[in-house]
C-alpha cells in the first residue's frame, strides 16, 4: 500500500473516471481500497498491524468536500 497513492487515486472522484464496478458512488469506488485492506489483513493473521495512509486530493470536486 506503500503511500496510499493507488488506493486513493481509486477513492477521488477527481481521478476515478472508471465506469464499471469500481467507479462511480463512492462505495464503489472504495471496494478496491477495502478489498485491500482485508487481504493484507488476512494476510498477517494477526501477526502484525496493517494500516494505509491516504492521500487528500485538496482540489475543488475532490474528497475534501466529502464526496
Amino acid at each position: 500500500m506503500a503511500h496510499g497513492y493507488l488506493l486513493a487515486s481509486f477513492i477521488s472522484p477527481l481521478t476515478n473516471r472508471r465506469t464499471d464496478e469500481y467507479g462511480g458512488s463512492i462505495e464503489n469506488r472504495m471496494r478496491f481500497p477495502l478489498a485491500s485492506g482485508t487481504r493484507a489483513g488476512s494476510c498477517a493473521r494477526g501477526q502484525a498491524h496493517v494500516g494505509a495512509r491516504l492521500r487528500d486530493d485538496w482540489a475543488p470536486g475532490g474528497l475534501s468536500e466529502r464526496t
